[in-house]
């Protein structure tokens, strides 16, 4: 979360452990490698060589292990944050009507959210609105909304999906909801229109089924 810093050999970084809570910071060391950069996650095998003792920028005294690392692998900010514990690809788990589809492409399932893979296509010759952010899921008898507060929607830097679609266009995205329960099978709701007002559209609604 600091700017690399350099001793002319060892290149030094400074990064949170505890990511959620900006908290738990530590250093750690390579030798020749600037390949790192500011808001990058990674994960550090090395050794703790001593602590590290100074001042921020506000004066505060700072306490921290400083590791000798071994090897550095950057990673997406789904491993190191949200990391995936079940995933499912469904088969055939699309709504379609009067040339506008909503198709379920992916659901991956982590401890603090369940992230839905979109694809919505325009085949018609007018342009379609998909109320993105009003879609919803069904689960156990429950309405979940999406999860708009979650980090993952001003961090995680996730494909959105639009809400206006031309036609002969498709656009795919990745919407955010709360934990659900894995074992349990669910249902996309969704809700459009389009500019040809004499056009009318049901919900779109496309039940998952979990193994």
């Amino acid at each position: 979360f600091n700017k690399p810093e350099s001793d002319g050999e060892n290149i030094a970084y400074q990064a949170w452990h505890d990511i959620s809570a900006a908290d738990k910071d530590f250093l750690f060391y390579l030798k020749d490698d600037d390949s790192f950069s500011m808001d990058d996650y990674v994960e550090v095998d090395g050794k703790i060589t001593g602590t590290f003792k100074g001042e921020n920028a506000f004066g505060t005294e700072l306490t921290c292990p400083e590791i000798e690392a071994i090897s550095v692998e950057k990673l997406s900010y789904i491993d190191a944050v949200v990391p995936t514990i079940n995933e499912i690809t469904p088969e055939n788990a699309v709504s379609e009507q009067n040339g506008i589809s909503l198709k379920v492409d992916k659901v991956e399932f982590a401890e603090k959210e369940t992230r839905v893979y979109l694809t919505e296509s325009n085949s018609s010759a007018d342009k379609f609105s998909m109320y993105v952010y009003s879609i919803k899921i069904v689960q156990n008898g429950q309405q979940i909304e999406q999860d708009f507060s979650s980090s993952s929607s001003y961090e995680g830097g996730y494909a959105e999906l639009s809400s206006d679609i031309l036609p002969n266009v498709s656009s795919s995205g990745v919407l955010v909801f709360p934990a659900l329960d894995s074992s349990a099978g669910f249902q996309i709701y969704a809700e459009g229109s389009s500019d040809n007002w004499e056009i009318e559209f049901a919900p779109f609604t496309i039940d998952i089924a979990v193994q």
